[in-house]
């Protein structure tokens, strides 16, 4: 197995406990059973925050039982939203698994914690109005390098309604031409799954402009879309990540005056395409969701009170 991600990402810093070298090969294993680069950060990621955890709390992981357990779960839950706190202990229960089979512990007490949650239907992600996307844009300066590249971004978000984590994936070779139409490939969406996003003749504008004013236009197929710039408005050559993409996102919202991550840039899409009248199965897929109740979930409009049933009812007619 290639133990490149791992390497690079278990350092000296990350040696958080005993047994770091059986602790590498027990998340090697575990990578085993993931699909996508993107999906194996993520483990990685996952894996770690809770090595972090014990050993802020001055716990071996051979330490670990059902109360601790317990005690790392509400620490999640305290400190991300419910989707993400439950995603990061599904990954350390696999850990766990795996440690558990390479003699690390005796028992995975993660096993019988309940990880599942229940969502109220009528609940909805946030999402901005068209007024304050406009503002959104309007507050980024498209007269510099960087300026570029940002409304690039955040148009390109806006209008296909793609996840940060494939926007900072997308390379270059992954726009193409079909059927007349431009069109980004996402190749490694949730779940590994691939999907083709129009992209509308302005935000191609945005993109080419973006490219062409830091000579990128001629960059190698696999090069990233969007590359860090350092040195103020010098253009590197590496791609950039999607906690940059939520840091760039949350810069212009505080400039526009509106409240916005790259989140709610994808819940806006999918209520302004469900306002449009589209079917929702075909906001279901551009969306890269596997079911449309998960849709439905982002459109932030489904209580439209002004144009509701209720004034619309007329006993005279």
């Amino acid at each position: 197995m290639d133990t490149t991600i791992v390497d690079a990402l278990v350092t000296p810093d990350t040696q958080v406990i005993a047994y770091h070298d059986s602790i590498k090969h027990a998340i090697e294993m575990l990578l085993m059973e993931v699909p996508s680069t993107k999906s194996k950060r993520a483990y990685i990621d996952d894996t770690l925050l809770f090595l972090r955890w014990l050993t802020e709390q001055q716990i071996e992981l051979s330490q670990v039982d059902y109360d601790i357990m317990l005690t790392y779960r509400a620490y999640l839950t305290d400190t991300y939203s419910n989707n993400t706190a439950m995603r990061r202990f599904v990954v350390v229960r696999r850990f766990l698994n795996v440690a558990l089979r390479h003699g690390l512990i005796s028992q995975n007490p993660a096993r019988e914690i309940r990880t599942k949650i229940h969502f109220d239907s009528s609940s909805s992600h946030t999402a901005l109005t068209k007024k304050e996307a406009k503002k959104l844009l309007s507050a980024i300066d498209r007269s510099t390098p960087i300026g570029k590249r940002d409304y690039a971004l955040i148009m390109l978000l806006l209008y296909t309604g793609i996840r940060r984590s494939e926007c900072a994936d997308a390379t270059l070779g992954d726009i193409t031409s079909k059927q007349e139409h431009k069109v980004l490939t996402i190749q490694h969406g949730k779940g590994d799954k691939r999907r083709d996003v129009p992209i509308r003749p302005d935000v191609f504008r945005a993109l080419t402009t973006y490219l062409e004013t830091v000579n990128r236009l001629n960059d190698s197929p696999e090069s990233n879309i969007f590359h860090r710039f350092i040195r103020g408005n010098h253009s590197s050559d590496q791609g950039i990540s999607d906690k940059a993409i939520e840091n760039i996102v949350k810069k212009y919202a505080a400039l526009a005056g509106v409240k916005c991550t790259p989140h709610d840039i994808r819940a806006s899409f999918i209520t302004f395409a469900m306002d449009t009248g589209v079917p929702l199965i075909q906001v279901q897929r551009l969306a890269g969701h596997s079911d449309p109740k998960t849709t439905e979930r982002y459109y932030s409009r489904k209580q439209d009170l002004d144009n509701s049933a209720v004034y619309k009812i007329d006993l005279d007619a």
